[in-house]
């Protein structure tokens, strides 16, 4: 990469790569405070919740529609001639055909694998939809559980946090930590929603291919998105608002020490 003032770096032609190279060169601006970029990891899917990642989903799908309409048009042109007649126009259209079809299979991958589309986005519509989806849902199933796995384990995480916050943090600071918690937690939810809805929306696993299980299928089976609101006391498990005499007792001698 570019390092200790080297003019050279390798690109290896792949959007991590690009990534890589470009965000080698933000580093000054990273260490700017509320710098509004950060360290992009692909495999994490975060893309969706960034203006360039919704700029970029929007940008595969518009390429994608043009290639089908490019693709169906050489088609078209292509069952109207003869390929004994004029063999040289029917090769060259093929040939055409064929670096669509190329294109198409790159574009309609990097999409598949996008994982859960950003909130408010058009999706594929007709029978482009349906050829991105019967040749690369396994890739899109994939990228939706694996995001909605991420998802789910935050919103576990930070479940726990509030509740250490309200069992163990000394009494000074429990009320600031637990509504810290609580906010990132309500600031999660969309996204884990996002995920969930678009998994019942894609429909049953591929071949081979299991969704998912136990605590979290239930939870998307329960469909809490539907609701008006949701309290944070019904989400969390193990949070209770109330103190046994003993916990009081161990609270006041930890506010002590600490």
């Amino acid at each position: 990469m570019i390092e200790g003032g080297t003019r050279l770096t390798r690109f290896m032609n792949t959007q991590a790569s690009a990534l890589d190279i470009l965000l080698s060169n933000l580093d000054p601006v990273k260490q700017a405070p509320d710098a509004a970029v950060w360290k992009v990891s692909l495999q994490r899917g975060n893309l969706t919740h960034n203006a360039y990642g919704r700029w970029l989903y929007s940008d595969l799908v518009s390429r994608i529609e043009e290639l089908w309409l490019r693709k169906e048009c050489l088609e078209f042109d292509l069952a109207q001639i003869n390929a004994t007649e004029d063999v040289e126009l029917h090769t060259i259209l093929e040939g055409q055909l064929h670096d669509v079809m190329r294109t198409l299979h790159k574009f309609a991958t990097q999409l598949a694998e996008f994982g859960p589309r950003p909130e408010g986005m058009r999706c594929l519509q007709g029978d482009v939809a349906t050829h991105v989806k019967l040749n690369y849902g396994r890739q899109m199933y994939a990228a939706l559980l694996s995001s909605l796995k991420n998802a789910w384990s935050l919103k576990r995480s930070l479940e726990s946090d509030i509740v250490k916050a309200v069992k163990r943090a000394p009494r000074s600071r429990r009320q600031q930590l637990r509504a810290s918690f609580e906010d990132e937690l309500q600031k999660a939810m969309p996204n884990l929603h996002n995920c969930a809805k678009q998994l019942i929306e894609f429909g049953l696993p591929p071949d081979d291919m299991s969704g998912p299980d136990g605590d979290l299928a239930a939870y998307i089976e329960r469909k809490p998105w539907l609701e008006d609101s949701e309290g944070l006391e019904m989400v969390i498990p193990g949070l209770e608002d109330t103190e046994s005499p003993f916990s009081a007792i161990v609270s006041r001698v930890r506010d002590f020490f600490w």
